[in-house]
């Protein structure tokens, strides 16, 4: 019996105690909004209610509220006690409706509908079967195949957090069965769907075009170019360390493989590049727009499900559509919570003294951009992608023109930087995701994986992702390329 199985009875009985230590903290932490919302509504200073509302959603976030929802409640505050209930009427009957209807969003529910049913039609499983053939002959050849995979994965689902869970249970003890050293395992993991949430169709970069005012289809053709190299980056740096680190593999990590073999998987490798090319080439050459990419591509998932989920095509339509439309819930909740804090920010004039004090800080554009930076890696400490993306943009657009960024620029650096997000330690979501999934026996194959393990695996994401950051900064037209002589809208 192992260490976690005879502690497990011991931690039960704690867990249903009234006043464990997370029951503890989450009180604190409200009491001290409550505080912090008597000194908003006690305050005369119009600036202030601001600041204290913002300091009351840090609190409801790290309480564990949904960010959505934090961010309706302490943005309704302030409104409340600078207009009163007429205020927060206003807001409650015209922001939902305004924020959750507008066409730039209407490809939301597509696009994720679109990624289950690939989910649900296993192609996707068939996809690292079939790359894992071809890539074989690299250094680390499964670790490659399992960022490629993810990549393409995570283009057609929009979920870095599904895909490296998905492939966690797949690719994590292939890869501890031949041999491969746990880091580098975990490292690839953990990569598995990043970069993909900049290739189209890309739903993060769908979220910011809502809010930013931007063409949908030339947001999501913008971050084509700096999706593949980032994938490509990361590709190198497993290639890379798997050759410095060859004789630490096991004998069983070179398989060889016919080109039989290669040529006989290639039925499992078009399907999901085909969806993808689909919606791209058509926003491309302005065949269809953004909202008719994400039907077609939803109704070509559709018809692949139906080609390889004969039997079971009714229940796995069914369950793509609950998770489908629970997803679109919680991303339209955040997209109103957002939209209610930013009238409450700019009522209170925090947005206007946020680019006041910017505009006065003599920075330059690089210098500007390299202070984001360090501030979304602070932010990823505690934030998901789109949650950072919501709560930041609106304050930071009004500043974008004098700073001489492209807002659609400006969208594929914000997303690019929220991949950090989930892996930044020591809270970043997707960290205790592949922590738990390796304590599944069936995964680990007896190889003890502890929490330290996978942070530190996931340590090599922030240096990446800053070089390629670094990259879009001082040569934006890797960017703002194709949008600029395609036809779409």
């Amino acid at each position: 019996m192992t260490m976690l199985e005879t502690a497990e009875p011991q931690v039960a009985p704690a867990r249903r105690q009234l006043f464990t230590r997370g029951n503890l903290v989450t009180l604190s932490l409200v009491v001290l909004a409550v505080a912090f919302a008597a000194a908003a509504y006690s305050t005369t200073s119009v600036l202030m209610v601001g600041v204290y509302s913002l300091v009351i959603l840090l609190c409801l976030i790290l309480g564990g509220l949904h960010v959505g929802a934090a961010m309706g409640l302490s943005g309704l505050l302030a409104i409340w006690v600078i207009y009163s209930s007429d205020g927060v009427m206003s807001a409650v009957e015209n922001l939902p409706y305004d924020n959750a209807s507008g066409w730039s969003i209407s490809v939301l529910p597509m696009f994720i509908f679109m990624g289950f049913l690939l989910w649900r039609s296993t192609v996707t499983n068939k996809l690292y079967e079939g790359a894992a053939k071809w890539l074989n002959w690299l250094p680390g050849g499964l670790a490659v195949t399992t960022k490629v995979a993810g990549a393409a994965m995570g283009a057609a689902s929009g979920s870095s957090v599904g895909i490296a869970y998905a492939l966690g249970r797949i690719a994590l003890p292939e890869m501890l069965r031949k041999g491969y050293p746990k880091r580098i395992a975990l490292t690839s993991v953990l990569m598995a769907g990043s970069g993909g949430q900049l290739i189209p169709p890309s739903i993060i970069l769908v979220v910011y075009a809502g809010v930013a005012g931007t063409s949908v289809g030339q947001q999501l053709l913008a971050g084509l170019i700096p999706g593949l190299i980032l994938v490509s980056v990361y590709v190198i740096y497993l290639t890379a360390v798997s050759f410095l680190k060859r004789r630490s593999f096991g004998p069983e990590a070179k398989e060889t493989v016919t080109w039989e073999e290669r040529i006989a998987s290639l039925k499992n490798l078009w399907q999901v590049p085909l969806v993808i090319l689909i919606v791209v080439g058509g926003l491309y050459t302005g065949f269809f727009t953004a909202t008719e990419a994400g039907a077609v591509g939803a109704f070509a998932a559709l018809v692949m499900l139906l080609i390889y989920q004969r039997k079971n095509s009714p229940r796995a339509i069914g369950l793509a559509a609950k998770e489908a439309v629970a997803s679109t819930g919680s991303i339209f909740l955040l997209l109103i919570g957002s939209a209610i804090l930013a009238r409450a920010l700019a009522l209170t004039g925090i947005t206007q003294a946020t680019t006041d004090l910017i505009s006065d800080s003599d920075l330059g554009r690089i210098q500007f951009l390299l202070l984001l930076v360090v501030f979304y890696i602070i932010l990823g400490l505690f934030l998901d992608p789109i949650a950072m993306i919501l709560l930041t943009v609106p304050l930071l657009l009004p500043i974008m023109p004098g700073m001489g960024v492209d807002p659609i620029w400006f969208g594929v650096f914000v997303v690019l930087l929220g991949e950090l997000a989930v892996v930044t330690p020591p809270v970043g979501v997707l960290l205790f995701v592949i922590f738990r999934i390796a304590q599944d026996k069936a995964v680990n194959l007896g190889n003890r994986i502890t929490i330290q393990d996978v942070m530190i695996a996931s340590l090599t994401f922030i240096p990446i992702t800053i070089l390629v950051a670094l990259i879009l900064i001082f040569w934006p037209d890797l960017v703002t390329f194709l949008p600029s002589i395609s036809y779409a809208e």
